[in-house]
């Protein structure tokens, strides 16, 4: 988390994205926001996605929202 810290103004999205990553608290009202997000994204037509892709669209999902 410190290296990401340090090299913010080198690297601003990336660093970002991997403070993003890093800094994930498992319990907290953003993951109650996140499963709630990934429940509507898995509909009876989207119901065979496989759990590290709807990882993946949650992630992107946030990022382009964050305008990362």
């Amino acid at each position: 988390i410190a290296y990401w810290q340090d090299n913010r103004a080198q690297y601003p999205r990336l660093s970002r994205m991997a403070l993003d990553f890093l800094t994930i608290q498992p319990m907290s009202a953003e993951c109650e926001r996140l499963f709630s997000a990934a429940g509507r994204l898995v509909t009876p037509l989207r119901s065979r996605l496989e759990v590290d892709i709807i990882g993946m669209c949650l992630v992107l999902r946030s990022w382009l929202q964050a305008k990362i």
